[in-house]
């Protein structure tokens, strides 16, 4: 792979201390003058504290559904050196699927190096709006703006969204609103390449996500947007959780394609893909927190 990730990476979750009550995540007094991607904390952790220290040390300000601004939190994940040579490290965020609704259930309380959407892990007067996809977008343009304002040097303009569920929702909706007109603000994140949504979450209800509603959307996107780039890519006996890592060389690929500058091709297609064997597939996903 020639991806390195930038901003958060996903990793195995183990329930850690609530910090819902630590002052670090509640509102900051300067959110009222603040806009859009500003960094509103920003705390630097060394390698050795990053394989012990779990929580998430920065914030930074989004807006909600009215455009008012509201904090949101990230982790920003940094290799060791860029790959082949490059003076800037390609620029990936990845958008985490359903981590719970309320704030002790917020990736900040979790061993993982992901972001909390705005209003799960900081408090915000209206709370965390699940699912609302809109704001969720402008989240993750904003964190890209945050993070280039404090390493930008190191960054690349170009920029890509990975997410699952939830998460791969908001990827559909940065690639929607990006393409809208009027979001100039969330344009100041860079480039931006495309999108890569693994079983999105693009309704409410969409409680398993069947792959037929999937398969809608992509035929009513194609027909109305007859002038996009989209690829659907199906994996025969996989669920709403394990297409993520069966699916990774195909997707990981593409986004190499992107920031190689490759053009995509206008219009739609379609792949399913079978399993080599069926020997040995990935089942099922468990997620266990010890409270």
């Amino acid at each position: 792979m020639q991806v390195e990730a930038i901003d958060i990476k996903l990793t195995p979750s183990l329930m850690t201390a609530n910090l819902s009550h630590d002052p670090f995540w509640h509102l900051p007094q300067n959110i009222s003058t603040a806009k859009p991607g500003d960094i509103l904390r920003w705390q630097d952790i060394d390698a050795i504290a990053a394989s012990t220290n779990w929580t998430i040390p920065a914030q930074y300000a989004s807006e909600d559904i009215d455009g008012e601004i509201v904090a949101a939190s990230a982790f920003l994940l940094i290799p060791y050196a860029p790959q082949n040579g490059a003076k800037k490290l390609r620029t990936l965020v990845w958008t985490h699927g359903t981590a719970g609704v309320v704030p002790i259930c917020a990736p900040t309380n979790h061993k993982n190096l992901y972001y909390d959407w705005a209003g799960l892990g900081s408090t915000t007067p209206k709370g965390f709006q699940y699912v609302a996809g809109w704001t969720h977008a402008a989240d993750v343009a904003f964190s890209v703006i945050a993070a280039k304002r404090r390493i930008g040097a190191l960054l690349s303009d170009g920029w890509v969204t990975v997410g699952q569920s939830e998460g791969g929702m908001t990827a559909w909706r940065v690639n929607e609103r990006l393409a809208l007109s009027g979001q100039d603000a969330l344009r100041k994140a860079g480039n931006f390449l495309g999108s890569v949504a693994i079983a999105p979450a693009n309704r409410v209800d969409d409680g398993v996500v069947p792959i037929k509603f999937t398969a809608e959307d992509y035929k009513k996107t194609c027909k109305e947007e007859p002038g996009s780039s989209i690829r659907l890519l199906t994996y025969a006996g996989q669920n709403h959780d394990s297409v993520t890592n069966s699916a990774q060389a195909d997707y990981m690929s593409w986004v190499n394609d992107l920031f190689n500058g490759k053009k995509m091709k206008k219009g739609c297609s379609r792949v399913d893909i079978p399993p080599l064997t069926d020997l040995f597939q990935p089942v099922a996903i468990q997620y266990i927190a010890n409270m």
